[in-house]
């Protein structure tokens, strides 16, 4: 902008002409002819326009006050190039104005006008009531644009005319009327605030047609502001690459939008089935059963037949099942879950790119967004997890409710509330954990609060604690009810129902027995250390994201010196806080970091910020410049192996383990059982069609025959215990390496002996096609359940000879040999099961028995020992230690074990027939009645028990029937 020197005593009036508003515009001119105050009218309008207005107002033109503008795309920056006057009224001409009221107002608030602020007249309410249109109109402009002015009927814009000019220049506003030119400024941080004018003017209130047609005219600012606007600065080569809220990077945040909400939706459906698909969706149908039921009478299945997914809202399953069942898309019910799922992950995406434009500009925003999509692992569960990202959505779209909140303070418009409300509905509605937006919005007003009590004083921040309050109320409660919406076991129970969801979540009471493969060994999840999540993200995000972060480490001192750091503070909060309060409740951890996918999008807008950053503050530029190279290159590196790779994104890790290969056998790698998918089309496809086929899988069974049968109906799939993978007479396996040690899959134990086809990623199996070629170990099996021992043995022998890297035909073998009495040959097998397996918590238990058997009672104690350590709900390991604990009269020590046992679901006769001995030693007369009582529930018929609860209810001083009858039931039994 020229430097340039203003008349102190002149007002310009930039009148934007409106033909149909030609009366108003008349008027405004014969009260500047008239007006003892030294106005100048420069007025926008065309050629034929500016004749009949120069012919009817010669008198202007003599004294050289009236100007014209041609109305083209800078029309306000020529204008404001010709104001002469210190400060400038822009007016559409909508409404007849008082120029004497403005002149007060402006005289009045000179000193104002002199800082970069920019006002919007409003209208006196108490002289001067508004029309129920203008109402409507107002509350339409405050809900769909982020503006928050008070009147925007009015049509007045009034500033310093030098402030004005360098915020339309510096920000490139474009045409439109008064409203649209305070939305651009507003979107470009403009400060923007209301001039309260007392005006007795005739009003035109604002019509019906315009208040209904207001949101369209509102998206069409938006659009202009996204779409319109940023062309004209291409064409007119006004880029301003170095300005992140430049009008390009806007554009092509939107063409981002468009491409990513495109691309992942349509890559939805390459992605195959988890192992958690099955119960999602039978949920989901269980709960479209609550809802489709009668008030009154509803259908509880689903608070009963999903162990743990009453205490989860799930929406996305009701949603999902409502669309299958009602319209029945082509693409199939799972086909239509993972379009959801798909959106669900756009949207987390989408506004963790937002908040990330809030930390900073559009071009943070559009280095978030680009960040999150390309990031693999986040990417593919994007595509198949209901609970996580759905989770991962409502909390990427609460904090950035929460941003907005902030920054208006402490008059919050609705629809800030609203988005917060929509993101804490979603979250709860998928986990309950959602509850934590509260908490962060209550931390951060509260934080808030306690600044401006120190900027101003006590009593001033008194007066906020009822508008505060209100906000947080009314968040929560329309967060709240949204998301108990489309969760059945909250609306049922909606206080208690929520509250124990939460307490189960922070007591572990969804965990799974899981073993996963941790540094190498294969670990049982209560073991894994306080680094886990912090280590898997590590070596699963790509390096660009960890340049990132590191970058943003660095910065954010800096950053919080030039711009306010609350909005920082709450972001990195909400991605450090779950993590350590995880750790503080000793939370186990499992499936790499997929229960925390809703900390990425906070920690993506921190990683945007270190970079952008960089890009707009660091000097010398050439470092920006380098870093752009840098960043771009390790993005186009993981791009080139996702697009190679794909659709087994899940199972990426970066270079700082080697990638997928180094990571095989020291990882888990595909614990969801994606790849499943290919490995059962390929089997499908590789077999003539109608030919009957079984396939055997360590995986839930759907997850190959759901799409092996859209190929051929004849195919049928078995699951297959991770130790009893041969058991079965299957004519093909898929199996991942989930179930297997780094020790088999580096010695050739995975993929087994039999493989046709592999499913690689980086160079590595994650799912293995095994084809039948003998028979050895099903019949081997079947001659055990026959109690054919000699049979047995040969047949595990046989499949030891032919196959000498598989570890169940070791135990098998030797398990058969046990049997046989020969236990020195049997020990031997065992151990060679371990050395091709070391974590074989199967063969610790067999030998377990072996031991017992063999009457070497602390032996067998010991390798049960190492067998529960190996895997704790393994009840047989258990029994088998309190047997042997029994047999050296320790009885304590067999209780230990017995309830151990009945801790993981090992309820049998057996168990507690043998804990009512124990505690009978131990003349615990009270609790070995209530075992044999239990053992007896379970099986009638066992004889023993019925004597053995005699004695003890004689003991006890029971009546003489009540022993009668036991000893009645011990005679009646063989």
């Amino acid at each position: 902008m020229l430097d340039k020197k203003y008349t102190d005593s002149r007002i310009s009036i930039v009148l934007i002409y409106q033909s149909k508003y030609e009366a108003a515009c008349n008027q405004i001119l014969q009260s500047i002819s008239k007006s003892k105050t030294d106005y100048e009218a420069i007025i926008i309008c065309n050629e034929a326009d500016e004749k009949a207005i120069s012919n009817k107002n010669q008198e202007l033109v003599t004294k050289a006050k009236l100007k014209f503008v041609s109305p083209t795309n800078h029309y306000l920056l020529a204008a404001l190039q010709l104001a002469e006057g210190a400060n400038t009224v822009i007016c559409d001409g909508i409404n007849l104005f008082n120029l004497n009221s403005t002149y007060s107002w402006i005289n009045n608030n000179k000193k104002n006008l002199q800082g970069e602020t920019i006002f919007v007249a409003a209208r006196k309410t108490d002289t001067k009531k508004l029309s129920i249109t203008d109402r409507l109109s107002n509350a339409a402009q405050r809900f769909f644009t982020p503006t928050h002015i008070t009147d925007a009927c009015f049509g007045q814009l009034i500033a310093g005319t030098a402030a004005l000019h360098q915020a339309i220049e510096t920000n490139n506003i474009l045409a439109g009327n008064v409203n649209h030119i305070v939305l651009q400024l507003d979107l470009n941080h403009v400060t923007i605030a209301d001039a309260i004018i007392s005006s007795n003017d005739k009003v035109i209130a604002t019509s019906w047609a315009d208040v209904l047609l207001s949101p369209l005219k509102y998206f069409s600012y938006i659009l202009n502001w996204f779409l319109v606007n940023p062309i004209a600065e291409i064409k007119n080569k006004n880029l301003q690459l170095g300005n992140g809220n430049s009008g390009i990077y806007r554009l092509f945040f939107l063409l981002s939008t468009f491409f990513i909400g495109y691309f992942m939706m349509s890559k939805s459906f390459d992605f195959g089935l988890t192992w958690d698909s099955k119960l999602h969706n039978q949920y989901g149908y269980d709960m479209l059963k609550y809802f489709e039921s009668e008030s009154g009478a509803r259908d509880t299945t689903c608070f009963t037949s999903h162990r743990d997914y009453p205490y989860y809202g799930e929406h996305i399953n009701v949603i999902a099942s409502y669309i299958n069942k009602n319209y029945e898309p082509s693409w199939g019910e799972y086909g239509t879950r993972h379009l959801l799922n798909a959106i669900y992950g756009f949207i987390a995406m989408l506004f963790a790119a937002l908040i990330a434009k809030e930390l900073l500009s559009w071009r943070t925003g559009i280095i978030a967004f680009w960040v999150i999509f390309l990031t693999p692992t986040f990417f593919a569960h994007s595509m198949n997890n209901p609970t996580d990202i759905p989770l991962a959505a409502g909390f990427s779209l609460g904090i950035f409710g929460i941003i907005k909140i902030l920054k208006q303070l402490p008059k919050v418009k609705f629809n800030a509330i609203l988005l917060f409300a929509l993101g804490l509905g979603i979250a709860i509605g998928s986990r309950i954990v959602g509850v934590l937006l509260v908490a962060y919005l209550g931390l951060f007003m509260g934080i808030t609060w306690l600044i401006v009590a120190r900027k101003t004083s006590l009593s001033e921040a008194l007066k906020l604690i009822f508008p505060y309050v209100k906000v947080i109320g009314l968040a929560f409660v329309i967060g709240y009810l949204l998301g108990l919406s489309l969760w059945p076991y909250g609306r049922f129970r909606p206080i208690d129902g929520p509250l124990e969801a939460l307490a189960r979540n922070s007591n572990n009471a969804f965990y799974a027995y899981n073993l996963e493969i941790w540094e190498g060994v294969k670990t049982y999840m209560i073991y894994m250390p306080w680094y886990y999540v912090g280590k898997f993200m590590g070596i699963t995000l790509p390096l660009f994201a960890l340049l990132g972060a590191a970058l943003f480490a660095v910065i954010a001192y800096f950053y919080s010196k030039k711009r306010n750091a609350l909005p920082m503070l709450l972001v990195l909060f909400t991605f450090l806080f779950p993590l350590v309060y995880a750790e503080f409740k000793n939370i186990t951890y499992y499936n790499g970091w997929r229960h925390y996918l809703f900390i990425y999008p906070p920690l993506v807008a921190l990683i945007a910020l270190g970079y952008d950053y960089v890009f707009t503050y660091v000097k010398p530029k050439f470092i920006g410049y380098i870093l752009a190279v840098v960043m771009l290159g390790l993005a186009v590196k993981t791009t080139l192996w996702s697009i190679k790779n794909h659709p087994n994104e899940t199972v990426y890790f970066n270079e700082l383990v080697g990638g997928t290969k180094g990571a095989y056998g020291n990882y888990e790698l595909d614990y969801y059982a994606n790849s499943a998918r290919q490995a059962a089309e390929w089997i499908a496809n590789n077999e003539p069609k109608g030919k009957k086929l079984v396939i055997g899988t360590n995986n839930e069974p759907l997850c190959v025959s759901y799409y092996a049968s859209k190929i051929n109906d004849s195919i049928s799939t078995v699951w297959m215990r991770d130790y009893e993978e041969e058991k079965q007479f299957w004519d093909y396996q898929v199996l991942t390496s989930r179930t297997y040690s780094k020790t088999q899959m580096n010695n050739g134990g995975y993929p087994p002996k039999g493989t046709v086809y592999t499913v690689d990623v980086d160079g590595v199996p994650v799912a293995a096609v095994v084809k039948r070629e003998v028979f050895y170990m099903p019949l081997g099996y079947r001659a055990v359940d026959a109690k054919q021992i000699d049979s047995a043995i040969y047949y595990f022998s046989k499949s030891v000879q032919w196959d000498n890297k598989s570890e169940e035909a070791f135990r098998m073998y030797g398990f058969a040999l046990m049997l046989g009495g020969r236990f020195a040959e049997a020990d031997k097998a065992f151990d060679q099961s371990l050395v091709l397996y070391p974590e074989n918590y199967s063969a610790y238990t067999n030998k377990g028995l072996m031991y017992f058997n063999q009457k070497e009672y602390q032996k067998c104690i010991d390798a049960c020992a190492k067998a529960t350590k190996l895997k704790e709900n393994i009840t047989e390991a258990y029994y088998y230690a309190a047997m042997a604990y029994l047999n050296m009269n320790n009885y304590d020590g067999a209780i230990d074990r017995l309830e151990t046992a009945l801790k993981f679901n090992g309820q049998s006769p057996e168990v507690f027939y043998y804990l009512g001995k124990s505690y009978e030693a131990v003349k615990n007369t009270t609790k070995a009645i209530s075992n044999f009582e239990y053992c007896l529930g379970m099986n009638p018929k066992f004889k023993q028990a019925w004597g053995d609860l005699a004695n003890q209810y004689r003991a006890l001083g029971k009546s003489q029937q009540e022993i009668d009858y036991c000893m009645q039931q011990y005679n009646s039994l063989p």
